[in-house]
């Protein structure tokens, strides 16, 4: 699995200590020298900077006969520009159910200005503090700070009571804008145990734990309430990051999620003086626990005789069980309308699915498994985290990592991945963004399955012809874009119209050629790759020279790496091969005066990228073939300079051009 410089902490490991001032100060003392800065080392253009940034949870005896959450967090930022106006806000996300609640205490905001010598503070208003309900388990606060102007300063605190302390609030050490100073405490009673998961390229600045001795107190509510107190060690975990800079979003980045410094917490289970446990279940109970439930997997399993009136017609005449699978699976996609596509678990019933026509991922899909297995095929539902929700933890099974649910069909000896959420996809096909690695089949064991985009292959054939034609020099361009291009291009038409495609065609051949016709084959087969022609006049106005660049298109025009170095990995959708082919007849009254040199080049010595640029030239009539391959989807960030470096050649070869002279008379 990719080396993302993750490093798994146990409680047991020992860890080393700087000795580093803290710059965090008393809330509202602020020095008026701290406003003469108008830009930071750590990146000039930044328009606000994170001056400090605390935060420090423990865990308490509550009232409730068990224990809670404490997290403070308290931050001060310079806002240096208007642009940086949106990090005055702060919105704070909170959650009850049956099992408890998070409740947002002592919240206290200020922003403070310089006038005249003096520091003015003008303090946030309980009127300024919004709450939004988002449904009946969540609701958002939000406040932004007052008087906010160039050079504010500002800063705020609040504390979170929660009775969710199995999985802490991860502490991000680095975001959009850069930050000074940040620091995470977390003091753990040690009769708990909490894994510790820890990432991103920032070193520590200071990485310290120390022991001590606490008293915890638990009092059950209720008639017989009763008290309990007990002194228990306690550990205290002191994290800092210094001077850590912007994470820029480069090309073929899945998420920077993945690669921002942060750490994340989970408890795995309780030792004495409470009752030895461990609760971080395996992945056979995760997937037992989520076919029992209401909002998932019972939905499945329940008694749907009400399906067989839907069954009958669409299985109707089918004689295998890949017929009755596709047409299972052409009637979900071609039938319903996906509401979310980022949802583990469903929000209303199949039935009402089915009646309203409408449902979020993990609905219909789980509809694509219950009319399978109603049907008496093998199907199972599948959970996975996709490429913008970052990497789901490859050993432990944290379900706030998954965000998408699909379906895996076993016909015959075949197994079979299917997500019938997307209009235009092909049965035996899901999209590119779901292949990020693991997944887990919820088949009573929680099968591991690796969706790795190594192994797609994104194939795309273009061939060009040039020809004299009646005292014309005409073109013709005919592509085979890969499936995903393809997907891509059906989505655009059947959103847009075919206008919308067919200009974006225009656009790019217009400063050559002017497109007559366009003809596109196999839009409504959705199992095939498309196929569209063009036919074009190259443009001509008696040029003494004549400069064309025989790639029409699928041309680099600049380098898709443009930062001189990059940190975090290179993370492509798939690999791809282009072969790119053309035939070129000297225009009339012209002869050939120069072409590009052929050439063979590899990236490594493995070739996980090469190009091939073949061309020659007979009998009036220049031949060349182009084929640009990436064999693989990863690169660490050592290997970007020599990526950078091979797709500068790309781009310089890809601009040579053809020269043509008007022939001496």
């Amino acid at each position: 699995m990719r080396n993302l410089l993750t490093t798994f902490l146990l409680f047991s490991c020992l860890l080393s200590s700087k000795a580093q001032n803290s710059p965090i100060t008393k809330f509202g003392k602020i020095d008026p020298l701290t406003f003469a800065a108008k830009a930071y080392s750590v990146d000039s253009s930044a328009g606000a900077v994170i001056l400090f940034d605390h935060g420090r949870t423990e865990i308490e005896g509550n009232q409730k006969g068990w224990f809670s959450m404490r997290h403070t967090h308290r931050r001060r930022v310079h806002i240096l520009k208007k642009d940086g106006y949106d990090h005055a806000k702060e919105m704070v996300a909170l959650y009850k159910d049956n099992d408890g609640e998070t409740s947002l205490q002592n919240l206290k905001c200020a922003t403070y200005n310089l006038e005249d010598g003096k520091v003015v503070e003008t303090k946030l208003e309980k009127s300024q503090v919004f709450e939004e309900q988002v449904d009946k388990n969540r609701k958002r606060v939000r406040f932004t700070a007052p008087a906010v102007k160039e050079g504010s300063i500002v800063e705020y605190e609040y504390t979170i009571l929660s009775d969710f302390y199995f999985s802490l609030m991860p502490w991000e050490f680095q975001g959009s804008i850069p930050r000074l100073w940040s620091e995470y405490q977390f003091a753990v009673p040690q009769f708990m145990d909490y894994l510790f998961f820890a990432q991103g390229y920032v070193p520590f600045h200071i990485k310290e734990k120390k022991d001590r001795v606490d008293f915890f107190s638990v009092t059950s509510n209720g008639i017989d309430s009763k008290r309990q107190s007990f002194s228990a060690g306690v550990s205290e975990y002191r994290w800092v990051m210094k001077e850590v800079g912007v994470l820029k979003d480069e090309n073929f980045t899945s998420t920077l999620e993945n690669h921002i410094a942060k750490i994340e917490f989970q408890l795995s289970g309780y030792r004495e003086p409470l009752s030895h446990q461990s609760i971080l279940n395996d992945w056979p109970t995760v997937s037992k626990n989520l076919m029992e439930r209401d909002d998932f997997g019972k939905l499945v399993n329940a008694n749907n005789g009400w399906l067989d009136d839907i069954l009958k017609p669409i299985l109707d005449g089918t004689t295998s069980q890949q017929e009755q699978a596709q047409k299972i699976f052409a009637y979900v996609r071609d039938h319903f309308t996906c509401t979310d596509r980022r949802a583990l678990f469903a929000e209303q019933s199949l039935r009402n699915v089915v009646k309203t026509g409408k449902g979020n991922v993990c609905e219909l899909n789980l509809l694509l498994v219950t009319l399978m297995r109603h049907a008496g095929l093998e199907a199972n539902p599948v959970i996975l985290s996709t490429r913008d929700n970052g990497l789901a933890n490859v050993v432990y099974p944290q379900l706030s990592k998954y965000n998408y649910v699909v379906a895996k069909a076993r016909l015959g000896e075949k197994e079979t991945l299917l997500d019938a959420t997307l209009p235009h996809l092909s049965f035996g096909r899901m999209p590119s963004y779901c292949y990020n690695g693991a997944a887990r089949q919820l088949d009573g064991l929680g099968t591991a399955l690796e969706l790795s985009p190594d192994s797609l292959l994104e194939r795309k054939l273009t061939y060009v012809a040039l020809n004299n034609v009646g005292g014309k020099w005409v073109g013709m361009l005919q592509q085979a874009p890969g499936y995903y291009q393809s997907l891509n291009i059906r989505e655009t038409i059947s959103d847009k119209g075919r206008k919308a495609f067919e200009k974006e065609l225009q656009t790019d051949f217009e400063s050559v050629a002017t497109i007559n016709k366009i003809t596109i084959d196999s839009l409504d087969n959705k199992d095939a790759v498309l196929l569209y022609k063009c036919e074009f006049d190259l443009k001509m106005n008696g040029e003494d020279i004549l400069y064309v660049n025989p790639l029409f298109s699928d041309r680099y025009f600049e380098n898709p790496f443009k930062a001189a170095s990059r940190s975090y990995p290179v993370e492509m959708p798939y690999a791809f091969e282009k072969t790119y082919t053309a035939n070129i007849t000297v225009p009339e009254g012209y002869v050939l005066d120069e072409m590009p040199k052929q050439i063979r080049m590899a990236m490594n010595e493995d070739r996980d990228a090469t190009l091939d640029y073949l061309i020659s030239y007979s009998n009036n009539v220049v031949s060349m073939q182009m084929v640009l391959k990436i064999k693989r989807t990863w690169f660490s960030p050592d290997e970007y300079d020599m990526l950078r470096e091979f797709f500068k050649h790309v781009v310089a070869k890809q601009s040579e051009q053809l020269v043509f002279k008007k022939a001496a008379k």
